[in-house]
């Protein structure tokens, strides 16, 4: 249910390509598939939902539904995620406390906004 949506996108363009069936996903075809999500979205959210797919290929070989994966081998390299510093400074320029001292911190630790919200008074004064 969680990926549904990432997907169903991946059908739909193979069905675009007259690929129906799971053996007909193929390393070019997946290169296709990513070079056109480039095209309308950021390196991040492709990578994401390359994962997505590859991991969905893996459960189809690991239930006997393809007998090889065709993108066991596919390497896919993590981008540098996050925002330019001038980006930054944009969003604090306008953002008011306290939204700006929480944007200072994720932005300057690398921390994601999960970890901050169940960051506790305990967790600072252990460092």
């Amino acid at each position: 249910m969680r990926y549904r949506d990432e997907l169903n996108t991946f059908r739909e363009f193979c069905e675009s390509r007259r690929a129906n069936q799971l053996v007909q996903i193929t390393v070019l075809l997946f290169d296709e598939y990513r070079a056109n999500r480039r095209q309308i979205h950021a390196e991040l959210t492709v990578y994401h939902e390359s994962v997505v797919v590859k991991q969905f290929v893996k459960w189809c070989k690991q239930r006997k539904l393809l007998t090889d994966s065709p993108l066991e081998d596919y390497r896919l390299d993590k981008p540098k995620g996050g925002p330019a510093l001038e980006q930054v400074n944009l969003i604090l320029g306008t953002a008011t406390e306290p939204r700006r001292t929480q944007f200072v911190v994720l932005a300057f630790t690398g921390m994601r906004s999960g970890e901050l919200q169940h960051l506790q008074r305990l967790d600072l004064e252990a460092n």
